[in-house]
């Protein structure tokens, strides 16, 4: 155990056993209370006052076992023990509570929604426009000689747009040009840091608010309007799909370097946004974006 909670449990301790005497211990609300929010481990607890009365949090000590606290009358104090893993992945983490999380925040309501329509088919898409980028907030829906729907999406009602390969992506639209309407593209990598940063490193924030329903899996807030819908893909060579509810993937317009048929996608799995080489022969879903006019 570190020094530093050594130091503040011996309070703790005092003020739990005077119990009502001294007005800090916990009342029946607080001992009851859910968690709100996770930490790592208890060092990462921020100091116990202002909106943060009457919160609990739930502290990841080990790797299935973790520990709630309440913040009460300036102290955490602590509530209870619990194998509960699954709750515990959803959670937010206690950063997102930050000054730095709230003027990101802040931020979401410059994001201008509107419409685009592919000329190619007459389908109308919504775009998302913030901080001098457009992205597509659907996935393309654009149907070519070799892309694939997914039979899970359709029998649940849910529009997952096309599969692609990587190949289909960025030689399938119009006289061999990338999938994408015209005036947009695939993604590269410094879009998808852009993205990333815009939403201050919590891809939760960029995922549906539906189908994330694995334990793993944090639940989507959709903050901005990106509507991320986890489809799955499906391998190469192979019509089977695989991972709905689980994971998002989207085509970017970069081929890998020395490696031999790989390329670039952005995947959305558990808490995590990443830029990821690949076999260019499976089949991922495409969100194409411009540079704000």
């Amino acid at each position: 155990m570190k020094k530093k909670f050594l130091i503040l449990s011996v309070p703790l301790m005092i003020l739990v056993a005077c119990t009502t005497d001294v007005g800090y211990e916990p009342n029946n609300v607080n001992m009851n209370a859910s968690p709100s929010y996770r930490v790592s481990d208890r060092d990462e607890l921020p100091a116990c006052k202002g909106d943060l009365e009457n919160v609990a949090v739930r502290v990841m000590e080990y790797s299935n076992v973790h520990e709630d606290y309440v913040c009460s009358d300036g102290f955490w104090i602590y509530i209870r023990r619990t194998e509960d893993v699954s709750s515990t992945r959803k959670l937010p983490d206690i950063s997102e509570l930050s000054q730095d999380s709230q003027e990101t925040r802040q931020n979401f309501s410059n994001v201008r929604k509107s419409t685009i329509t592919d000329s190619r088919d007459g389908k109308t898409y919504k775009v998302i426009e913030f901080d001098g980028v457009v992205w597509m907030a659907e996935n393309l829906d654009y149907e070519t000689d070799y892309s694939l729907t997914s039979p899970e999406c359709e029998d649940l009602g849910v529009n997952c747009g096309q599969f692609y390969t990587w190949r289909d992506a960025v030689n399938g639209g119009e006289g061999y040009s990338e999938i994408c309407p015209d005036g947009f593209r695939l993604p590269e990598e410094a879009d998808v840091e852009h993205l990333n940063s815009f939403v201050g490193g919590y891809p939760h924030i960029l995922k549906s608010t539906d189908y994330w329903d694995t334990e793993e899996s944090r639940q989507g807030t959709d903050e901005i309007g990106f509507n991320a819908i986890p489809a799955g893909f499906s391998y190469s060579g192979y019509t089977s799909f695989h991972e709905f509810g689980y994971s998002a993937h989207f085509w970017s317009g970069t081929a890998g370097q020395g490696t031999y048929r790989q390329s670039y996608e952005i995947i959305m799995y558990y808490d995590v946004m990443r830029w990821y080489l690949t076999d260019q022969d499976n089949y991922y879903n495409v969100r194409c974006m411009r540079d704000a006019r």
